[in-house]
């Protein structure tokens, strides 16, 4: 059977927004910070995942070209240790979910609604649910964004790394090896909150400056109790 969402699904599951604000503009950014400051706030960041047992955020993404917003989704994101996910989208196709992984490793589908009975099990690289960018819907874990955020300050930089610190937000910029697309380079943009030291929203462009994609977490709750049934794939 084929599925219906295949030319719908298009977004970028990590790190993935509609903005009730214009995006904070590059030029915000303060000057190279050293590389022992860096270093010390991705330890915050980490630590403060290592900590968490679960959470959960509504995920925002919109998707640029030649400078306009060309796509924009919504969905929730679930997480608890060690890997259980579940993706509940809010548009495109809303009532749709999205759990991985079931016994078998594939990402358990069901629509909701009245098309409740059609259920599917796909693998998670599977071409009618990879996001856009070469990234993967269960690819937007925090956990996962951080380590990539490290590459990126990393072995992985291809500029200096720029910071501005506030009393609401960190934020930091630097060219870097794209994600997760191989040979790519990409300018990003790390906002991080202080409050909780974990990133909020990413921002890409082209290493010129043209915006490609904003991502944001909302509402995001590092102490959620999910009940029994939350990830059960039967």
């Amino acid at each position: 059977m084929r599925l219906p969402i295949a030319r719908k699904l298009t977004i970028w599951a990590f790190p993935l927004l509609i903005l009730s604000a214009p995006a904070l503009a590059f030029a915000e950014t303060g000057g190279p910070v050293k590389s022992m400051e860096a270093a010390a706030i991705l330890s915050r960041m980490t630590a403060a995942f290592d900590r968490l047992e679960a959470y959960h955020a509504d995920v925002e993404s919109a998707t640029y070209r030649n400078g306009r917003r060309v796509d924009v989704h919504r969905f929730r994101y679930s997480f608890q240790k060690p890997g259980r996910i579940r993706i509940d989208m809010k548009m495109p196709n809303p009532g749709m979910q999205m759990i991985y992984p079931d016994q078998g490793g594939r990402v358990f589908i069901r629509f909701g609604g009245w098309k409740d009975f059609l259920t599917f099990r796909l693998t998670p690289d599977n071409k009618r649910i990879v996001a856009g960018m070469g990234q993967r819907f269960d690819q937007t874990d925090l956990g996962l964004l951080i380590a990539n955020i490290g590459r990126s300050i990393g072995a992985g930089k291809k500029g200096e790394l720029h910071v501005l610190e506030t009393k609401d937000r960190v934020v930091w910029e630097v060219l870097a090896q794209d994600h997760f697309r191989s040979g790519i380079v990409t300018r990003y943009r790390y906002v991080i909150d202080p409050a909780l030291w974990l990133p909020v929203t990413v921002e890409e462009k082209t290493p010129e400056g043209e915006l490609l994609r904003i991502v944001q977490f909302h509402n995001l709750d590092t102490t959620p109790v999910f009940s029994k049934h939350h990830f059960q794939t039967n």
